[in-house]
C-alpha cells in the first residue's frame, strides 16, 4: 500500500497529493471565491491538490493511486484515528511547494487562519526557502489567529499528512522535515498535527528519532496474518473473478506481504482477458516457485518484474531488445523526467543516414511505454514516471535484474554522445533569429515563440544536461568523448552559451563547464585549461549587462574578451569583423561587477564557488549568484554596518558580524535568521566558522574572543587577554585552536576547549589587521598597520618571514 488514505468515517477526510495531503475531520468552512482566487495567485500551491484523491509526486506529476480497499489496515488506521483525536498526544508521526500547499488548504478550511494570512502580507515569501515559508506563511498567521479561532476550533482536529517523504528526500525532504520539527519542538503550532509516511530512509529516521514528542508506526511490525488478510481483501476487490479460486491464495502468497507487489500484479493482469490472466499467472507461479522459500521478500517482486519485462521484450530479436531496453533505462536515468518523444530523439541511430532507425520514431518509445503499463505511466504533461521506486531499484541492481540490468555508467556515456550530437545538429549562430542588437531580449515580442520553435525540447534537454551525463562516465586518456568535447569547444560552445541565455539558464554555464573540467582534469590538463577559459568567458558574459541582449554575446563580450590562447583564438577566426583590442591583457581581468548602493566592508565565496556573500555599510548582507551576478538574497536584521561575513563549509549557512554588537546565523537558502548571537559589548569585527561548521568564532572591539555553538547559538567559551580591540579571529583547520589579532599589537593562540592562551606572538609595532593559520596548523600569518606581514612558527613564536611594504 503506497499510502494510508482510507479512514473509518472517511467522509470527514480529504486527501490531496502524495507530496502533501491535508486532512480535517470537520466540515469545511465556506470561503469566499475571491479569497480562493487570491490564495491561488499569491501562494501558487500544487494545482492538482483537488481533494479528489489525486496524488502528486516530486515533479508535480499525478500519481495514479486510489484509496485503500475498505476493510484493510484496520488495526493501524484505528491507532491513527485514536492519535488524531487525542489532543494530548504527540504532534508528529513519523521542496518548498509542500509548505505553500499546506497553507493554501488550511486557509480554505479555517477562515480565521485565512484572514490572518491575508493580513500578514508576507506572500513574497513564496520565493524563499522552506524555513521562511514556515515562519511567515504558516506559523505567524496560525499563532495570530489563535484568539479568533477560539472555542470554535476546540472540537476540530487539523492533521497535515505528508506522504512518501522519502521520495522527495533528494529534493529537500530531509531539510523540510528538519525545519518542520524545529517549529513543532518549539510548540509554535498548537492545534495542528502532522502525519508523515516514509520508507526507512536513514536520514529521515534520524531526524524523527530526535523529536521529543512522536508516535511511530512501523508497517513491518504488523502481524503477518493481518497483512495477508489485507492483501487478500485488496486482491479480491481488484480481481473479483479469482475470489474463492486457487489462484487467489497463490496471488496472496506471491505478493510476499508487500502491497506494492499486489498493486503491480493487479496493474499487470487487468490489461488482459481472464483467459490470458490465468496463462500469465501459471507462468509467473512456475518461474518463481523456487523463490517462495526465500526470506527476502523482494525476490518475489523481482520475479514479477522479470515477467513484466519478459512479456514486453521477449519476442523481439536481441538487438531490438537492446535498443528498447535503452529506452526504458533512459526513462529511469535522466536527471529530469522527460517525454517519450524527447527520449526517442535522444537515442539516435549510430548511422544518421539510416532513415528507418527505431530511434527516429516517437511511436517506438510510446510502444515501450505501453508494454510496461504495469510499472510506468505518464503524467498530465506526458512525462514518463515509474509507479514505485522499487522498480528502478530492481533495474539498477545486476544481481536482481540480470539481463534487464541498466549499466548507468555506459548509458550516461551513450547519452553524452547523444546530447553532443543533438547540439551539433541543432545549435547555430543567432538561433532565435533576433533582428537587431539594439533590442533588449525582454523588448522583443517575437522572441519567446522563436526560442520555442528553434530550441525544441530535445535540444533544450541536451543543452541543460550534457555535463550531467558526461561527468557520470569514467574518463580515459584516449577517450573519444574528449575529441567530441574539443570539437564542442572550438566554436559550438558559443552557440550553446547563446541558447542557454535564451532559455533563461545562463547561470548554469559556468558550473556545467566546471563540472566537465573536473571530469577531465587528470587525464587531459590542456582540455581542462580550455574549459576553464570557456567557463571564465561564460561568467564574463552572463554577469554583465550584455546578457540582457543576446547578440551582445558576440559583439560585446567576445569583442572585449582579451585574446589569449585556444579556444579564444579559434572563436575569433569565425568572427573576423567584430572589433578587438591590440594590447589586450588577461592580467587582472574583471569578469563581473556586482553593483551595490553602499560601501562593501566584507566579502566571501561559498566553498563550491557558486555564490558570493557581501557585508555592507548599509546594515545588510547580500548573497549573489557568482555565475550571473544576480542577487539571490538580501539579509536584513542588523542595525549597524556589517564588518565580517562567511559561509559554512557546506554552504547551508551564512554568518555576519556587525557594529551592532551581534553575530547572526542565516539560512543561506531562505535568508531567514536562525540565531542571533548576543553577548559582545562592543562592535563585532570578525566572524568565522570552524571547518566542520559546528562552531563559530567572533572577535570584538570589547577585547574578547568568543566561541559559539553553531546549532544552538550558545556561548561555549570566552577568551580574554587582549588589551585592545580584536580585529581578526579564525579557527585552525582541525578546529582545536583559535588565533586572534588585536590593536594591542599582539597575536594570540587559544585552546578553544579551555579558553587558555597557548601562545602570544609579538613583533609588530602597530595594531594587527588580519590573521590566518596555515593548513597544517604549524604557522600563523599576520598583517599589521605597521606596513608588514609576519609568518611565524606557532610553537616558537619567532618570525620566520617578515614582509614589508616600506
Amino acid at each position: 500500500m503506497a499510502n494510508i488514505s482510507y479512514f473509518s468515517n472517511a467522509n470527514k477526510f480529504s486527501i490531496t497529493n502524495s507530496s502533501l495531503t491535508f486532512v480535517s475531520n470537520s466540515k469545511v468552512d465556506v470561503i469566499q471565491e475571491d479569497l480562493k482566487t487570491f490564495l491561488l495567485d499569491h501562494l501558487k500551491p500544487s494545482h492538482i491538490a483537488d481533494h479528489k484523491f489525486h496524488l502528486e509526486g516530486e515533479k508535480q506529476e499525478v500519481l495514479r493511486r486510489v484509496t485503500c480497499t475498505p476493510g484493510t489496515r484496520i488495526t493501524i488506521l484505528a491507532s491513527i484515528i485514536k492519535w488524531a483525536n487525542d489532543t494530548s498526544s504527540e504532534n508528529t508521526k513519523y521542496e518548498t511547494r509542500i509548505v505553500r500547499t499546506i497553507v493554501y488548504h488550511l486557509a480554505l478550511m479555517c477562515k480565521a487562519f485565512a484572514d490572518a494570512l491575508r493580513r500578514s502580507g508576507k506572500f513574497d515569501t513564496v520565493h524563499h526557502g522552506v524555513r521562511a515559508q514556515l515562519e511567515h506563511l504558516l506559523v505567524g498567521p496560525w499563532l495570530e489567529s489563535e484568539s479568533t479561532r477560539g472555542d470554535s476550533s476546540a472540537s476540530r482536529r487539523y492533521i497535515i499528512v505528508i506522504d512518501a517523504l522519502d521520495e522527495v528526500h533528494q529534493q529537500g525532504g530531509s531539510a523540510f522535515l528538519r525545519d518542520l520539527l524545529d517549529v513543532i519542538n518549539e510548540r509554535r503550532l498548537p492545534g495542528l498535527k502532522f502525519f508523515v509516511t516514509s520508507r526507512a530512509d536513514p536520514d529521515l529516521a534520524t531526524r524523527v528519532e530526535s523529536f521529543r514528542r512522536k508516535k511511530i508506526y512501523r508497517l513491518q511490525d504488523v502481524e503477518k496474518v493481518e497483512v495477508e488478510a489485507d492483501i487478500t481483501m485488496y486482491l479480491e476487490a481488484s480481481l473479483p473473478h479469482f475470489k474463492d479460486r486457487d489462484e487467489m491464495g497463490k496471488l496472496v502468497a506471491f505478493a510476499g506481504g508487500l502491497f506494492i507487489g499486489a498493486a503491480t500484479l493487479v496493474r499487470y493482469l487487468t490489461h488482459h482477458t481472464r483467459k490470458e490472466q490465468r496463462s500469465l499467472l501459471r507462468k509467473l507461479f512456475s518461474d518463481s516457485a523456487t523463490l517462495r522459500t526465500s526470506s527476502n521478500a523482494t525476490r518475489l517482486l523481482d520475479a514479477l518484474y522479470v515477467q513484466i519485462l519478459s512479456d514486453a521484450f521477449g519476442h523481439f530479436e536481441d538487438d531490438v531488445v537492446v535498443d528498447r531496453l535503452r529506452i526504458l533505462h533512459t526513462f529511469l536515468c535522466t536527471p529530469e523526467r522527460t517525454t517519450s518523444s524527447t527520449v526517442a530523439s535522444l537515442l539516435i541511430s549510430e548511422d544518421p543516414d539510416e532513415t528507418d532507425s527505431a530511434f527516429s520514431s516517437t511511436e517506438v518509445a510510446d510502444d515501450v511505454l505501453s508494454r510496461l503499463y504495469a510499472v510506468l505511466y505518464t503524467d498530465d504533461r506526458d512525462h514518463v514516471l515509474s509507479y514505485h521506486k522499487s522498480f528502478s531499484d530492481f533495474i539498477f541492481d545486476w544481481h536482481r535484474s540480470k539481463e534487464y540490468y541498466c549499466d548507468r555508467t555506459a548509458l550516461h556515456r551513450y547519452l553524452s554522445e547523444s546530447c553532443f550530437h543533438v547540439m551539433a545538429t541543432g545549435l547555430k549562430f543567432n538561433i532565435a533569429n533576433i533582428p537587431s542588437s539594439f533590442l533588449f531580449d525582454s523588448n522583443n515580442p517575437a522572441l519567446p515563440s522563436e526560442v520555442k520553435r528553434n530550441i525544441p525540447s530535445t535540444l533544450s534537454y541536451a543543452c541543460r544536461n550534457w555535463s550531467h551525463h558526461l561527468s557520470a562516465t569514467a574518463s580515459t586518456t584516449e577517450d573519444p568523448l574528449v575529441v567530441t568535447l574539443l570539437d564542442f569547444l572550438d566554436l559550438r560552445v558559443l552557440f550553446w552559451i547563446e541558447a542557454m541565455n535564451l532559455l533563461g539558464c545562463r547561470g548554469l554555464c559556468d558550473p556545467m563547464l566546471q563540472t566537465t573540467r573536473k571530469w577531465i582534469a587528470k587525464d587531459d590538463p590542456e582540455v581542462a585549461r580550455q574549459l576553464t577559459e570557456a567557463a571564465s568567458f561564460a561568467i564574463y558574459f552572463s554577469g554583465s549587462p550584455a546578457s540582457l541582449s543576446t547578440p551582445h554575446l558576440y559583439i560585446s563580450a567576445l569583442a572585449t574578451w582579451p585574446q589569449d590562447d585556444n579556444p579564444f583564438k579559434k572563436w575569433r577566426t569565425h568572427f573576423p569583423r567584430i572589433p578587438g583590442f591590440t594590447n589586450a591583457s588577461r592580467s587582472g581581468l574583471l569578469l563581473m561587477v556586482l553593483a551595490v548602493d553602499s560601501c562593501v566592508n566584507a566579502i566571501a565565496f561559498s566553498n563550491e564557488g557558486t555564490r558570493i556573500v557581501s557585508g555592507l555599510w548599509n546594515n545588510s548582507v547580500m548573497v549573489w549568484d557568482a555565475s550571473t551576478g544576480d542577487v539571490q538574497r538580501v539579509l536584513e536584521g542588523h542595525t549597524k554596518r556589517i564588518t565580517s561575513v562567511a559561509f559554512s563549509s557546506d554552504g547551508t549557512r551564512i554568518i555576519s558580524g556587525s557594529h551592532d554588537n551581534s553575530v547572526r546565523i542565516w539560512d543561506a537558502s531562505t535568508g531567514e535568521v536562525q540565531h542571533v548571537l548576543e553577548g559582545h559589548t562592543n562592535g563585532v569585527t570578525s566572524v568565522a566558522f570552524s571547518s566542520d561548521g559546528t562552531r563559530i568564532v567572533s572577535g570584538s572591539y570589547d577585547q574578547s574572543v568568543k566561541v559559539w555553538d553553531a546549532s544552538t547559538g550558545e556561548v561555549q567559551n570566552m577568551m580574554e587577554g587582549h588589551t585592545d580591540g580584536v580585529t581578526s579571529a579564525v579557527f585552525s583547520s582541525d578546529g582545536t585552536r583559535v588565533v586572534s589579532g588585536a590593536y594591542d599589537e599582539t597575536v594570540r593562540v587559544w585552546d578553544i576547549v579551555t579558553g587558555e592562551v597557548q601562545n602570544v606572538l609579538e613583533g609588530h609595532t602597530a595594531g594587527i589587521s588580519s590573521v590566518a593559520f596555515s593548513r597544517d596548523g604549524t604557522r600563523i600569518a599576520s598583517g599589521s598597520y605597521d606596513n608588514s606581514s609576519h609568518s611565524q612558527a606557532m610553537e616558537r613564536g619567532l618570525p620566520l618571514v617578515r614582509m614589508t611594504t616600506r
